[in-house]
């Protein structure tokens, strides 16, 4: 009689959290992520946010719910897959002006909770979303961090940094290179030809370390998909053929201007891609 007692008295408190509505660790998480959205994130995507850079793709960073039903920011247990947490990982997000990258703990909390799904917070906890935290153990923030492939090395991920610098060589004299050769045609001015020698040459040599240092960028930024892959090849195409018009200036000048105007396009094709990535799609849009 008093074992069967004992028995049922056990039994009774373990049972008690379930049976009173202990918080579940998904809603632990997901107060965690709304109170970091809030401090971190709602003043430039929130849904007042004006910046047409910010709010443009993801507009609803105050409404849990809303952000893990967009496929294009969360895949629910898959933080890695996620460009949401890409974005952060990466330091990409927030920016210096915003509060600075998130710290490594931020990080994993962010990672706990589209690892456990991505859920939405309850009702009674909505208002208490600002005030709370979750408790992130070390073991956390060693799981948050994703494979790297050696592209991403400290060394590369600094020189990829050099990108938007020296990219801005071949762009420029590439172009000049075929304006210069344009006005030769037409004019016997001997100093477009020393022109258009020039800014060939010094476009043709920065463009391939401009190209490889724009692969070792996309291996270190939180970038995915196939605009990402266009801007690349097409960056490889314009490091290739700015060399073959080395060789045709050198061996059939006649056919130099047609191949100019050629990579001078598809410099100016690379160019936007590249600037959609950074700016976004709209950015050339005329405002509202």
């Amino acid at each position: 009689m008093i074992r069967t007692w004992i028995g049922w008295s056990i039994a009774v408190v373990l049972s008690a959290p379930m049976a009173f509505g202990a918080p579940a660790q998904g809603d632990d998480s997901a107060r965690a992520v709304a109170a970091l959205f809030e401090r971190s994130c709602v003043s430039c995507h929130g849904t007042g946010a004006t910046d047409p850079r910010a709010s443009r793709a993801w507009s609803g960073a105050s409404d849990l719910a809303a952000t893990a039903a967009n496929a294009d920011q969360v895949t629910p247990g898959e933080p890695e897959g996620s460009n949401l947490y890409l974005v952060v990982d990466y330091d990409d997000m927030p920016p210096a002006d915003a509060g600075g990258p998130l710290s490594t703990e931020d990080k994993a909390t962010l990672a706990t909770w589209i690892r456990e799904g991505a859920p939405a917070l309850a009702p009674e906890s909505q208002g208490s979303a600002e005030t709370s935290d979750i408790e992130t153990q070390s073991a956390d923030s060693e799981d948050v961090e994703s494979s790297q492939s050696w592209l991403q090395a400290r060394g590369f991920r600094w020189l990829s940094h050099f990108h938007p610098a020296i990219v801005h060589f071949p762009i420029a004299l590439l172009m000049a290179a075929a304006l210069a050769a344009l006005l030769a045609r037409f004019s016997s001015h001997e100093g477009l030809q020393t022109a258009t020698t020039f800014c060939l040459w010094m476009g043709a040599v920065s463009a391939p370390p401009a190209a490889a240092l724009g692969w070792l960028l996309a291996a270190n930024s939180s970038h995915r998909g196939d605009d990402l892959d266009l801007h690349r090849w097409l960056g490889v195409s314009v490091a290739v053929l700015s060399m073959g018009a080395l060789w045709i200036q050198l061996r059939r000048p006649k056919w130099l201007l047609p191949i100019l105007f050629v990579l001078a396009a598809l410099v100016g094709i690379t160019g936007h891609t590249g600037g959609s990535l950074t700016f976004g799609p709209t950015w050339f849009d005329w405002p509202q």
